[in-house]
């Protein structure tokens, strides 16, 4: 007969955080050839691939900061679950060093970011050049410094007018490259792989680690089902 009081006092092991961190640009040019229609729509593809996993060790949590104009905070940093996805309107500049220092002190604050908490993903996308005041020195303190220098950080290129050389710094990563997409209607297979990749890392033995022959992975014409 089983004894009722044998797991009395027993508390499953809590999740760790495992953050995901989407800055994306919604500047003016990005209203062009769908491209915001088709980031908003890779966006909740993510979100709904995160939703759907059904993972024990590791609490997908993110937050999306975006920048043209202004740079906001359009997602808190959630656990994936509660999330209730807005899209998002594209206008103005690309003040790209700005969100770059508000992903830097989300990084840093513990209190949003626990010392526990897994390896970061951040995740640039941009078709265009940062034009805000002292963005090199931003995107030199994101790389090098603190914590966000140690975060797993992955880069899009959209169109031609995207400044490749700069989203190249900002991996600082000799075996990482740049994904480059030509139609906005590819963006969505960037997101499918980073998705995929932040699912295999969670499902891992150590989710801090990151399979080393996806860095040079073909994103676009990858197999995602090998992936999981």
């Amino acid at each position: 007969m089983m004894d009722n009081n044998e797991f009395e006092g027993f508390v499953m092991p809590q999740a760790r955080m495992l953050p995901v961190i989407l800055l994306l640009d919604v500047s003016g040019s990005m209203s062009y050839d769908a491209k915001m229609d088709e980031l908003n729509s890779s966006v909740r593809e993510m979100l709904d691939s995160f939703q759907k996993e059904q993972i024990v060790q590791a609490d997908i949590c993110v937050s999306i900061v975006t920048f043209g104009s202004e740079v906001k905070v359009h997602t808190e940093l959630t656990p994936v679950r509660d999330i209730q996805y807005e899209d998002m309107v594209a206008g103005g500049m690309t003040y790209m060093g700005r969100a770059l220092d508000v992903a830097y002190d989300m990084i840093e604050d513990k209190t949003k970011i626990p010392k526990n908490a897994y390896r970061p993903v951040v995740v640039l996308v941009s078709d265009g050049a940062p034009n805000d005041d002292h963005w090199e020195d931003k995107l030199n303190r994101f790389t090098s410094t603190g914590r966000s220098s140690k975060c797993d950080r992955w880069s899009l290129a959209i169109g031609a007018d995207a400044d490749t050389g700069m989203l190249k710094k900002f991996l600082d990563h000799p075996e990482k490259e740049v994904c480059y997409v030509e139609d906005a209607a590819d963006i969505h297979k960037f997101f499918r792989f980073i998705s995929s990749c932040t699912i295999q890392r969670s499902q891992s033995k150590n989710p801090n680690e990151v399979a080393q022959d996806l860095f040079t992975a073909d994103i676009l014409n990858i197999n995602f089902d090998n992936l999981r």
